[in-house]
């Protein structure tokens, strides 16, 4: 049985709040425009921030949560959450807000075959921004131009890692 569309925007709109209420300290790592990034570390070593941090960059630049969805599969309403449910994710932020919008998948690694899923979007031109305790593994097959930001467990002590895949 799949997720209810219902549950996913309550989830999606819920994140909303918790990213625009976050305090957030600012690390010295930029973005590409229209860069995909694979976000790796050890729990607790910051990567959720990153990814808010790079939210209020696009927020900055004029793109409000029409145009960004951000879903956290750690949160337990999305338990029973399969690859399958990946498509609702698209559907529910369009029924929300009729836009295309910049995808953040936050500690995505709990979900099976969710690297074939950020290829597809990738391919479909989305932008993608991934962040996962294993998701390293996965790495080299999931996006065509990746970028990958290695947290080494201190907060501040980042490494930034590129590879270019053709």
């Amino acid at each position: 049985m799949s997720l209810s569309k219902d549950v996913i925007k309550q989830c999606l709109i819920s994140k909303q709040r918790e990213v625009d209420e976050a305090i957030i300290v600012p690390r010295p790592v930029e973005f590409e425009e229209n860069g995909n990034y694979v976000i790796v570390g050890v729990r607790h070593a910051g990567t959720s921030y990153l990814l808010y941090q790079r939210v209020r960059q696009l927020q900055a630049a004029g793109k409000g949560w029409d145009e960004i969805l951000f879903v956290n599969f750690e949160d337990e309403r999305l338990a029973e959450f399969q690859a399958e449910d990946f498509n609702s994710l698209l559907e529910a932020h369009l029924e929300l807000y009729g836009k295309k919008p910049v995808v953040f998948l936050d500690e995505v690694q709990n979900i099976p075959h969710w690297d074939k899923y950020v290829r597809r979007l990738a391919d479909a031109k989305y932008r993608v921004y991934v962040t996962g305790s294993n998701a390293k593994q996965k790495l080299k097959v999931v996006l065509g131009v990746p970028e990958l930001l290695k947290l080494q467990g201190i907060v501040h002590s980042i490494t930034k890692c590129t590879k270019k895949v053709n």
